[in-house]
């Protein structure tokens, strides 16, 4: 079967994220790193005019390139941290969905910045751990806007419960069922559904994708937009960064409040927070879409497969 070499998410988690991040880069290279200027709206009109000078196909052709280049390093690095930040906090989706119970709030701090290391040298172990653990507090820097959202109001309005809220009893010890009924089906060891290092979904997913192609479409969109949502996430939030510190860099006690700086910050502060809870919606409903087809799918689990 042939198939576009172009996938949406080629569009949707690479160029689309590209484009904004060349956009980003070119208006703070533009201002010469003057944060201000960006609450111009004037300023803003005169930069992005000048940008318009007529289609050029060779100059469109390398922006298209260096943005879709762009946007590979933006997803690589989102995936290193927006996303490792929401599995070490709150856990795969796979799993807290099958969880009766939710983590408190020590918990959260617990799971983040608990870090081991293998080594048979201790003093080289030692030093892994502490890197590793200073290598978390960068990325909670770094995406401050999401990490100190869901450990203060996220956590106190109950934003991080609804964003990794579990099943239903019934869909729980259905789903559970169906995967030790699958395990018979591809003639494998049962699962331990207790155990978090089991990867059990990986499986059901790839199987799903396979056997029942009516859920490859919305598989592919939910990928497509849990990607592109973790990528601007990731942008807004350095965005937020760049403008706070130069914002710290030209305090000055007697000049009038720059209301516009302010709505910059809150602005990019936002648009962060709330893409990052666009990313673990999708990111739920990517799995739950794999869980729910295993439940319903017209299949018969009892019989052997080669499929898979």
């Amino acid at each position: 079967m042939n198939k576009n070499p172009f996938s949406i998410y080629d569009f949707m988690g690479y160029l689309f994220p590209g484009v904004l991040c060349s956009v980003f880069l070119y208006l703070v290279f533009h201002f010469d790193g003057d944060m201000s200027k960006l609450t111009d709206v004037a300023q803003l009109k005169i930069a992005l005019s000048n940008t318009n000078t007529g289609f050029d196909l060779d100059k469109s052709i390398m922006f298209v390139v260096f943005s879709y280049i762009l946007g590979h390093i933006v997803s690589y690095m989102s995936s290193l941290t927006v996303e490792q930040f929401a599995i070490r906090v709150f856990d795969y989706p796979s799993v807290y969905l099958l969880e009766e119970k939710q983590k408190d709030y020590g918990q959260l701090w617990k799971t983040f910045f608990k870090t081991q290391a293998i080594s048979s040298c201790i003093i080289l172990k030692q030093v892994k751990i502490y890197l590793k653990f200073i290598l978390k507090i960068i990325i909670s820097i770094l995406i401050f806007p999401i990490s100190f959202s869901v450990f203060t109001f996220g956590y106190l309005f109950d934003l991080n419960g609804w964003v990794v809220r579990n099943l239903d009893k019934y869909l729980i010890d259905t789903i559970k069922k169906k995967q030790y009924l699958l395990a018979n089906r591809l003639q494998i060891n049962h699962p331990d559904v207790n155990d978090k290092k089991c990867d059990y979904h990986r499986i059901i997913q790839h199987y799903v994708y396979l056997n029942i192609p009516n859920s490859q479409k919305k598989t592919d969109n939910y990928i497509a937009l849990y990607g592109f949502l973790r990528c601007i996430s990731l942008i807004f939030a350095i965005g937020f960064d760049v403008v706070a510190f130069y914002s710290l860099k030209t305090i000055d006690t007697n000049a009038e409040w720059n209301y516009s700086l302010c709505i910059l910050l809150l602005s990019l502060y936002g648009i962060s927070y709330l893409t990052f809870l666009g990313f673990m919606k999708f990111y739920r409903r990517f799995t739950l879409e794999n869980y729910m087809t295993l439940l319903s799918g017209m299949f018969d689990t009892s019989k052997p497969t080669d499929h898979i």
